[in-house]
């Protein structure tokens, strides 16, 4: 009975060992992850999570991080372009109603100062014309 007690301490000891090993290694990857997943969030790297654990629950978590992180890039990647092409839309359609505008503008100051009625009928169907520019402008927003 006693060398049963003493095999079994034995195995508890080693089995006590094995887990504490065990925990350290998680411990261990656990702040790999942690550490790289806070830099590559701040960081602008394509760069994965990769770990030294041969835990395979811990790879697999390595793993769901790497494609969340793929997935954040991607959409990132969408706001950053989406962004630029709506500046790019405001700035072409502020073109588009500025130039009829400032026609519109001047050819109104010609009209104020215009004695004769001929160039006058002419400058308010210009300002018609450039009006109905701008109006269309519009219309596509």
């Amino acid at each position: 009975m006693e060398i049963f007690l003493i095999i079994l301490s034995i195995a508890l000891a080693a089995a006590g060992i094995i887990l504490t090993a065990k925990i350290i290694v998680i411990k261990k990857a656990a702040k790999e992850i942690n550490g790289q997943f806070s830099r590559l969030l701040q960081g602008g790297t394509n760069a994965l999570i990769n770990i030294s654990c041969a835990d395979k629950d811990m790879r697999k978590l390595a793993c769901s991080l790497n494609v969340s992180l793929r997935e954040l890039r991607e959409k990132e990647l969408k706001y950053v372009n989406g962004d630029k092409d709506l500046k790019a839309a405001i700035t072409n359609v502020a073109h588009d109603i500025r130039t009829p505008l400032t026609a519109i503008c001047g050819y109104t100051d010609m009209l104020k100062e215009e004695k004769d009625s001929a160039k006058s009928l002419k400058y308010l169907s210009i300002i018609s014309e450039r009006a109905t520019d701008c109006e269309r402008c519009w219309k596509i927003l």
